[in-house]
């Protein structure tokens, strides 16, 4: 059933958006790397992070940094979780995609903004942005793996609470 999922996604994206507009990517994507060695060149791993930019300090000293391995075999069932609920309104989503050269970002319109809350979430989320990643390679292209296994891609959410956006719009 998760392959039905990914499959009318990546479906529906390809429908709504007809183009992707090329951007470059921030000032320093270009160190966000996990590896030391990235096509020859030097390229820090998290543990440096903070001394590239002090607003990346805490990856210095992380211990359960981004990649992961989810091991479902270390999973634990919950019967009590809610579902998590997207709310776009009545409205349908609608977006601009552009391709960073390191990946696919799909940013929601301002007049069609998307909340995510429930499931195991203790707070209310407003999704910023949604990346989908590819390897050089079909078999993996996924930063993450699930029991020791990539995937051809990935999608990755960027959202912040509610909360805090909240308190920046108040500034």
């Amino acid at each position: 059933m998760p392959h039905v999922w990914e499959l009318i996604l990546i479906l529906n994206i390809n429908v709504i958006f007809v183009e992707a507009q090329p951007v470059s990517s921030k000032l320093h994507d270009g160190w966000w790397a996990y590896k030391d060695v990235v096509q020859e060149s030097f390229i820090p791993v998290p543990s440096f992070w903070g001394l590239v930019n002090t607003a990346w300090n805490l990856c210095t000293i992380g211990k359960r940094q981004s990649p992961v391995n989810i091991e479902t075999s270390r999973m634990i069932f919950d019967p009590f979780l809610n579902p998590l609920r997207l709310n776009a309104g009545q409205r349908k989503f609608s977006g601009t995609m552009y391709n960073t050269g390191r990946h696919v970002s799909l940013r929601p319109d301002k007049s069609h903004l998307v909340n995510i809350s429930g499931g195991p979430l203790s707070y209310s989320y407003r999704l910023e942005e949604i990346r989908l990643h590819f390897g050089a390679e079909d078999s993996r292209g996924s930063e993450h793996l699930l029991n020791g296994q990539a995937f051809p891609g990935e999608a990755w959410m960027g959202r912040q609470t509610l909360e805090v956006l909240a308190l920046k719009l108040m500034k």
